[in-house]
């Protein structure tokens, strides 16, 4: 018997390397056959096939193809005669001519096999990301009863046999023991000779309880922790599939920092995993390590109606890559500190839970607040999404929270929550943040919110972003769209460019922060903010002693006929800002209220297009508007509503206008003439007129 060498990897196997079988095929010789004849001729070539095997006494012979007639034969291949070990020989007519299953059946197969299976390697590991799959249902074990009792801390048991993904030198592996007489609990692997698969082997386990009479243990995870396991035992990239539901009663924990484990479901759609109802105080999954993970197609719920304190998904100085990935209710839906190159791609956190705040759908942190740099950098969002009822009280605290990161895209996606975005430094700096297109709706409170003071906030961007604090609900809009809170101190270059900004029950922007460098609002729609109909609340809203503030080419106003958008842009107080390029028109009040300004103010539609009419008084109160009629006949010793560089003129139309007289505001002694313009400049802090 000959042994078969494999066509692959080389070439690619053929009828003519395998051979063809037939069922219960034979004829016989119609003339004797010599030892080197190449052509057999036969009674019948009915059910012969081409590229088969015959059997003729003790010789195999290869054909290569059948002729039916006027003589039937069978055309002997090259190299067929003495075929598969066996020795070429005279045969007698009349001798039987057999299709046969012969051992070159079979190992031409195997060896096809072994060639594949060589080139693939174990666990697919010669495959650029390939990856072994590892059924978790295949995972999850007979409970077992190994008796006695089980005292608290640590005990050793005896498994039989040894569970497929249970090792006693396992890191962060968790069982369940339940039944007989004690709490139920998750326990933690902490030692013992058990090896997977053995007929036996001991385990310690760390129990928080005692157990005594007829307790089992089995999987704490529906088997995933157990397939993760044989994943990171094999040292090879694998899979772990979630066929079916699942109660996690502990998480999965990642075991070291070169592990590359994919987790997968069967889409988010479709809610595999549930965290029991007992188990509050942890995650779901949890690398802390740095390993790398992968999920897809998951979906997971965590309990209603209980404060919760984990997460969905926890990544520590590692990384995740998570595409389709939904997750409902918790704490938290996904944790990163420290993560880098992470990113999230139809992933969903959705609060369906009003009976529970959650804090976050999304919280990027520094791993060590000690340690400056330690933030989370590189993270990528597309079409995710965070929601939450948009008029509750226990909407999430926040959609996407940000403690610490440097680098963060965020691509067609929506966040809603009490604050959908919320910035708030507590330990390290964030930079470089830019959202381009989706959402951002403030459920409860604000859209977006600046808060906290001592770290840096710069070089964040929102571009094409609809924001609205859904302030047409119950109890709902309760905040400004965008806040900017007193604490904040280091924000530089932060930028609203070509955003809706709506629906708030209050100011659509209230600026608090004193000393930015760049805070602007350009090309935006500031639009039917106020909704619930305060006195006094407007568009944008400027404290005391800002500075740094653009707002170009806004249109700021109601214009859906929902909002009561009192003044366009007010400024409480004194303010620098650069306020140029703007609608200011349709606001309930007046374009703006503007107190002592600093910077430049012109080119605004609704101001700037107007020319209302002033009465002369020891004082005149000049308007927003560079232009206007100065009625009355009043002598003029001071000026007040004046900004450096502002510049413009007025028409005295008395027919004895008042004569002005320079001094602590006025630069010039000056008397109008009637009907004739007067240019007015502000520089030095007093007005020159001519």
């Amino acid at each position: 018997m000959a042994t078969p060498s494999p066509v692959f990897p080389a070439g690619i196997a053929t009828d003519a390397q395998l051979k063809v079988a037939a069922n219960q095929v034979q004829t016989a010789l119609t003339v004797g056959l010599s030892s080197s004849a190449t052509i057999i001729f036969v009674n019948s070539t009915t059910g012969f096939v081409a590229n088969g095997l015959v059997s003729i006494d003790n010789e195999v012979i290869a054909i290569s193809s059948v002729v039916a007639g006027p003589n039937p034969s069978l055309l002997v291949a090259s190299g067929g005669r003495g075929y598969d070990g066996t020795s070429a020989a005279a045969h007698s007519s009349g001798a039987k001519v057999l299709m046969l299953i012969d051992a070159w059946h079979h190992n031409v197969l195997a060896a096809e096999i072994k060639a594949i299976e060589g080139a693939l390697g174990p666990g697919l590991g010669n495959i650029s990301g390939g990856a072994a799959i590892y059924l978790a249902k295949t995972y999850t074990f007979t409970p077992q009863a190994p008796g006695g009792s089980l005292i608290v801390g640590a005990n050793t048991i005896t498994l039989s046999p040894v569970p497929a993904g249970v090792n006693g030198s396992d890191v962060n592996h968790y069982l369940y023991v339940s039944g007989g007489t004690g709490t139920a609990e998750p326990v933690k692997i902490i030692g013992g000779s058990a090896v997977a698969g053995a007929a036996s082997g001991t385990l310690i386990v760390q129990c928080a309880n005692t157990h005594s009479g007829a307790w089992t243990i089995q999987t704490a995870t529906g088997g995933g922790a157990e397939a993760h396991q044989a994943v990171v035992t094999s040292a090879l990239p694998g899979i772990v599939q979630f066929t079916v539901p699942v109660t996690f009663y502990q998480g999965i924990y990642a075991t070291n920092n070169s592990e590359r484990v994919t987790f997968a479901g069967l889409g988010r759609e479709s809610i595999l995993i549930s965290r029991a109802t007992t188990y509050s105080a942890g995650d779901l999954f949890h690398v802390d390590v740095g390993a790398s993970w992968f999920m897809q197609d998951l979906g997971m719920a965590n309990g209603t109606g209980a404060a919760m304190t984990g997460c969905g998904i926890y990544i520590k100085s590692g990384q995740i890559q998570a595409t389709n990935v939904g997750i409902n209710n918790g704490q938290y839906g996904y944790r990163l500190l420290g993560s880098a190159s992470s990113t999230f791609h139809n992933c969903t956190f959705v609060n369906v839970d009003m009976s529970f705040k959650a804090a976050a759908g999304w919280s990027l942190e520094a791993s060590d607040p000690a340690v400056l740099g330690s933030v989370c950098t590189n993270i990528f969002f597309s079409d995710c999404l965070c929601a939450s009822l948009y008029n509750n009280a226990n909407a999430v605290t926040a959609g996407l929270r940000l403690w610490g990161a440097d680098g963060v895209w965020l691509s067609s996606s929506l966040f809603s929550a009490d604050a959908a975005i919320a910035f708030n430094p507590q330990s390290n700096y964030i930079a470089n943040i830019y959202m381009v297109g989706g959402g951002v709706d403030g459920a409860h409170g604000y859209s977006v919110l600046f808060v906290g003071g001592g770290f840096q906030m710069l070089s964040i961007r929102f571009s094409g972003v609809h924001l609205n604090s859904q302030g047409d609900g119950v109890n709902s809009g309760i905040s400004p769209c965008v806040y900017v809170d007193a604490s904040v101190n280091g924000l530089e270059s932060v930028s609203f460019v070509n955003c809706d900004i709506s629906g708030s029950g209050v100011e659509g922007v209230l600026f608090m922060a004193s000393g930015t460098r760049s805070f602007a609002l350009i090309g935006c729609e500031v639009s039917d903010n106020n909704v619930s109909n305060t006195a006094s609340k407007g568009g944008i809203t400027l404290a005391s002693g800002v500075t740094g503030v653009v707002i170009e080419n806004c249109t700021i106003g109601n214009t859906l006929g929902k909002g009561h958008q009192k003044f366009g842009i007010a400024a409480l107080g004194t303010a620098t800002a650069n306020i140029q390029g703007n609608n200011l028109t349709n606001n309930e009040t007046a374009p703006a209220a503007i107190g002592p300004f600093t910077g430049i103010f012109k080119d605004n539609r609704g101001i700037d297009d107007t020319v209302p009419t002033v009465s002369s008084a020891a004082t005149v109160g000049f308007p927003l508007n560079p232009r206007f009629f100065l009625s009355g006949n009043v002598a003029v010793n001071a000026v007040s509503g004046l900004w450096e560089g502002a510049s413009g003129s007025f028409i005295a139309t008395s027919a004895t206008p008042g004569a002005w007289t320079a001094g602590a505001t006025i630069g010039n002694t000056f008397t109008p003439t009637t009907n004739v313009p007067v240019s007015w400049t502000f520089a030095g802090g007093k007005v020159y007129l001519k």
